[in-house]
């Protein structure tokens, strides 16, 4: 049911309270169709002859509704590409990381040996230089994620989530 001012749009036509703006998803075997609808209430006196003496008034809505389809279709394929790039941009990140490490690994044997001879102190500097701009160039991609919201408890569509869940690996799935 579509909420309208906080109320249920049912109490709102029982009390015929007018409405902007409400966003109503009509699901099709072809897909789904979106519209943003806005509707008045009037009142008209019966103008026809049985109620001439005896004057009749009725409620009328006046009803606007503009297709938005097109609007939520480009919405969602804005939402599904960011998502994706977040997910592109969390493995990367991973990916560095585990890079970072194998290198950190590789400074760390060779800080720990003693004996360590001039053909080796080149190959340290470079370890320790990749290794401390490697962790800043971690920084600087985990500062570029968008923050966690902390989002109040809701109800969650499973639906919606395992269809978006499909939408990003079909490609992965299929191929």
């Amino acid at each position: 049911v579509e909420t309208v001012q906080g109320d249920s749009f049912a109490k709102n036509w029982q009390k015929r309270r007018s409405f902007q703006d409400v966003e109503i998803e009509i699901e099709q075997s072809n897909g789904s169709r979106w519209f943003s609808c806005s509707g008045i209430w009037f009142h008209q006196k019966d103008a026809s002859a049985e109620y001439f003496f005896d004057t009749q008034q009725n409620d009328f809505l006046l009803l606007v509704a503009n297709e938005i389809t097109r609007y939520k279709e480009q919405q969602e394929a804005v939402r599904m590409s960011a998502l994706r790039a977040l997910q592109a941009m969390a493995g990367g990140i991973f990916q560095l990381q585990a890079l970072l490490n194998l290198i950190g690994a590789a400074y760390g044997i060779l800080s720990r040996k003693d004996d360590l001879g001039p053909e080796l102190q080149p190959l340290n500097s470079v370890l320790q230089d990749a290794l401390s701009k490697g962790r800043v160039a971690m920084e600087n991609l985990r500062n570029s994620m968008p923050e966690v919201l902390k989002e109040e408890k809701q109800p969650t569509n499973i639906n919606e989530s395992l269809r978006d869940t499909l939408s990003i690996l079909t490609e992965r799935l299929l191929g």
